[in-house]
């Protein structure tokens, strides 16, 4: 775990995890959802993307940086992250995302997304909207802030 010196700037108040990508192939994604790859042989190491809606839970944080299969990254696992990856089509309706929505790792596409495409509100809120984010009526996806609290 590398916990980020106190500054006085954005950089502020972070908490890191050291692990390894255990994807087949797929590199992931700077900003993107990470979660523990639990399968008994690197536990507590080893972590993915988000396979299914079942492992959402095992939420660990967001990629730093892109980082390629088989190789060691950081997972930001607490404080404001400003680069998060996020579904704009993450909700019933369609509306704008609000400051302080509950997002939650979305399969199709390793972003974070509101109540419709996960069923945020049975979750505890480990990453959180800190901004508002326009809707669209295709799924895509944008970058915003979020503030996590997976630890």
């Amino acid at each position: 775990m590398i916990i980020q010196r106190v500054s006085n700037n954005a950089d502020a108040n972070k908490v890191f995890l050291v692990c390894i990508n255990d994807e087949a192939s797929a590199a992931w994604v700077a900003g993107g959802a990470v979660t523990l790859q639990a399968d008994g042989t690197d536990d507590g190491f080893a972590a993915i993307k988000l396979a299914s809606a079942a492992k959402a839970s095992l939420l660990l944080g967001v990629a730093d940086r892109a980082t390629t299969a088989g190789t060691v990254g950081w997972v930001q696992c607490y404080g404001v992250r400003t680069d998060a990856v996020i579904n704009q089509a993450g909700t019933a309706s369609n509306a704008n995302g609000a400051i302080g929505d509950v997002l939650i790792p979305w399969t199709a596409s390793g972003a974070f997304s509101g109540a419709a495409a996960g069923a945020a509100t049975g979750y505890s809120p480990w990453a959180v909207l800190m901004q508002t984010v326009a809707s669209s009526t295709a799924v895509a996806t944008t970058t915003g802030s979020i503030f996590l609290r997976c630890m």
